[in-house]
């Protein structure tokens, strides 16, 4: 069986939990299956920055007929890492990017040589952390309070801080988080016990529906 055969079945196998985990944590161990072993001297050295900057890359992720060399399924983000074959058939180099793509996914792209320099390496794995929430640990989704006027906020985590000018306030103005989860359904869940609830949409709070 080949490397991109065992990848299709794992991935199969596993994609509900995967999603389920959201964009900031492991839905399935990466170690499960054994494609380490097989990855390219390149893909090596850059899954040694994606753990220790800790994001949540899945190595060998398929994408219909395709396999991204590092994919967030669920921040619709993919790393590819261009070895000495990239470009060697560009028609079919774009034909692929272009399928990747029209799925929704982010397509980003870094040399061989890139790869194997391992501060530029650090440095390009922390920015995908910084722009696209695929960060261990980090939390996507939040209920908050808005003491001021009484009520219950879904919002994303990044929104809040915004909201509140980056300080997360306790029981002040502005807005404070109650519970927070990788989940937006999770919250939503929780905070549809209680109304009415509002949502953050572009720096306005609405008021959710049902």
């Amino acid at each position: 069986m080949t490397r991109f055969e065992e990848a299709l079945q794992h991935y199969k196998a596993n994609m509900g939990q995967i999603l389920a985990a959201g964009s900031s944590a492991w839905g399935v161990d990466p170690y499960e299956w054994e494609c380490f072993t097989r990855m390219t001297p390149i893909e090596s050295a850059l899954w040694s920055a994606i753990r220790q900057v800790g994001i949540v890359m899945y190595p060998q992720f398929p994408i219909g007929p395709f396999f991204a060399d590092f994919c967030n399924p669920v921040a619709k983000v993919v790393i590819e890492c261009d070895g000495a074959a990239w470009h060697q058939d560009k028609e079919k180099d774009d034909r692929r990017q272009k399928f990747i793509e029209e799925q929704g996914y982010t397509v980003l792209r870094i040399t061989g040589k890139q790869c194997l320099d391992e501060s530029y390496a650090l440095e390009f794995i922390r920015s995908v952390a910084a722009s696209h929430r695929v960060e261990f640990g980090k939390y996507d989704w939040c209920v908050a309070i808005d003491h001021e006027n009484k009520r219950l906020v879904v919002a994303r985590m990044d929104d809040v801080y915004a909201f509140n000018e980056n300080a997360l306030l306790d029981g002040g103005p502005g807005l404070a988080v109650v519970r927070a989860n990788r989940s937006e359904q999770e919250v939503k869940s929780f905070a549809s016990l209680y109304s009415p609830v509002y949502r953050m949409k572009r720096g306005a709070l609405v008021e959710m529906e049902g």
